[in-house]
Parts: C-alpha cells; structure tokens; sequence
C-alpha cells in the first residue's frame, strides 16, 4: 500500500514525543515517542477499515521507549482485537521489530511510573507478550518461543483486561482464540492509553504494518452503575 502523506494540523511537541491531536479510526489520537527517527505516521481506510502504521524506534522494552501509534483512553475492563500483518517481509529486518496492541498509562516514554502491556507479533511472526510494570521494575518478556507452531494461528490478536490482569490471545484457524499467556499488575491505573503500535527496533528503517478488523469492548461492572 502506498505511503500517505498527511499534514497534521495540531502538533504538540513535549521532549521527544510529538502528538498528534487528531482523531483517526475509532482512535482519537496518534504519536510518535521517543526516538522515532523516520518519523513514522498513520493512516485509516475508511472503506476497508484498515489502519497502516510505519514506525521507527529503538524498541518498546528499556526506557526510553521508540516506537509510532494510534490510541485512545479506556477506563475499566476492555477486549481489544486487531488482524495484525506486516506489510513489510515478516522475515526480515531485527529479530524484536514489533506491532501488535498495546496498553500504556501515559505516551511520555521518560515517564519513571511507566506502565506497559504489549501483545504483538515480532520477526517471522511469533508471538510476543511483554510487560513493564515500572522502571525501576524493568522490562520482563513474559511469553516468546522461538520454536513455536504458528500454523494453527490466524494473524488475529487480543490484549483483554480483567482488573489487574491482562491477557494475550491469537485466533486459531479452527475458530476461536487460544490464551498465549496473562499478567496481573500490583497496581494500574483505571484509566489508561489502548492502541495499535509499530516499532522497528531499529531506527534507520521503517517498519509497516496492517491493521484489520479492529474492535475495542468494554465490560463495566454492575457496581460502577450509580441510578439517580
């Protein structure tokens, strides 16, 4: 698909994170963090529904984080699921590239409170589920095998939240979705940034992905409810 070029009509510039305030999707913002050196960018297809993301970047992993996305605010419980396909060859380039959904408490990747959970699919499209908790915490790869059978998958991905604990699931070709692996946080904010990310971890190249049949379901619980 052909790179589309847009002007981004407000830019906030803060550090090393350019945002940019402009709703695309169901999404109501987009930005590049950290190191992002080729500037990557966004697009949507309205008729197909498909998000395009490029993305530089040193790595979504140690602080500071690098990498492009698309985002919007969830509080409470959430599914979210996205058909996720790299345009660019899924067996070249570094071997921790990444884009998937990810969970973020804020886009400042200088942030020390930092909070992250990311499930994405990385080189020859493994899966990958990884998490920070805080910086002092550090980064933690809490699934990757490289020896795994991805012939029972489909390219569908979901990061699901359930209070504290988030889950990565992959579709499978026979229906349904497979648990890849969870994380319980000891603590996260109720309100948090959800969105789709692309990083290359390198950045002297641009990584491009596709994303399809994206969907964002919220639960509340009957007890956040309040009749007057």
């Amino acid at each position: 698909m052909k790179r589309i070029l847009g002007t981004i009509a407000l830019v906030m510039l803060c550090g090393m994170v350019c945002v940019a305030q402009e709703e695309i999707g169901i999404f109501d913002g987009q930005a590049s963090v950290g190191d992002d050196a080729l500037a990557g960018e966004a697009s949507y297809d309205s008729g197909t529904g498909v998000y395009e993301i490029w993305g530089s970047g040193n790595d979504i992993w140690g602080p500071p984080d690098g990498f492009y996305w698309v985002y919007v605010e969830i509080t409470g419980d959430f599914t979210t699921t996205a058909t996720v396909e790299w345009e660019t060859d899924p067996f070249e380039g570094d071997t921790w590239k990444k884009a998937g959904i990810i969970a973020r408490d804020t886009s400042d990747p200088f942030d020390e409170g930092c909070q992250y959970a990311c499930a994405a699919i990385i080189k020859e499209n493994l899966n990958n589920f990884f998490t920070r908790t805080s910086v002092e915490e550090s980064e933690d790869d809490i699934y990757y095998d490289g020896e795994e059978d991805l012939t029972i998958y489909t390219f569908e991905l979901q990061l699901k939240r359930e209070g504290t604990t988030f889950y990565m699931s992959r579709g499978l070709v026979d229906g349904g979705f497979a648990e890849i692996s969870s994380f319980s946080f000891p603590e996260f904010s109720d309100t948090i940034l959800v969105g789709l990310c692309v990083t290359s971890h390198d950045t002297s190249t641009l990584e491009i992905a596709h994303f399809s049949n994206v969907s964002i379901d919220q639960t509340t619980a009957v007890g956040d409810f309040c009749l007057y």
